[in-house]
């Protein structure tokens, strides 16, 4: 259990280290990011946030703690994990598409975002059982971590798109 904090702790400090690089220079920029590059730099947000938010719920939460008999325990814990996820998700892909001006919407990233909840598990569950290619905790991290992501963003495009 201590390793899997170290991770959680790990993804923390690197997705703060990378917001930090990735930001810095894109706040130089000037006039608005679109296209295939706002939602690249979006979904970078939604990827890192996603990551950030992931790990601090698993450590907040702690869903080792639960006994293994009690199932309430441990899906109250992921779901609470999950939850957290989103937000970080939402809020790196308005954060870092702000800051790299490709005027995000905070609406379609937070609904997106909140999709990205069942489209991540999805993923991981077709990684781990339905094509039994990984059951390895990272491989499934970044599954969940880079749909959510990029749904995060395509949710911020669509409804920047709608709204233009």
């Amino acid at each position: 259990m201590r390793s899997m904090r170290s991770n959680y702790l790990i993804s923390l400090l690197l997705t703060a280290t990378v917001v930090g690089c990735v930001a810095a220079p894109a706040s130089a920029q000037r006039g608005p990011v679109r296209g295939v590059a706002a939602f690249g730099i979006e979904a970078a947000g939604g990827v890192l946030g996603s990551a950030a938010g992931l790990g601090l719920g698993f450590l907040i939460t702690n869903p080792g703690d639960c006994p293994s008999d009690d199932l309430g325990c441990t899906l109250q814990k992921v779901g609470a994990a999950l939850a957290i996820s989103a937000g970080g998700s939402g809020l790196g892909t308005v954060v870092l598409g702000r800051a790299s001006h490709t005027q995000p919407s905070a609406l379609g990233a937070f609904v997106g975002a909140a999709v990205g909840i069942a489209a991540g598990v999805g993923v991981v569950h077709l990684i781990s059982e339905e094509l039994d290619l990984s059951r390895e905790d990272a491989v499934l991290w970044v599954g969940y971590t880079l749909t959510q992501g990029v749904v995060s963003a395509l949710g911020s495009r669509l409804v920047r798109a709608l709204r233009s």
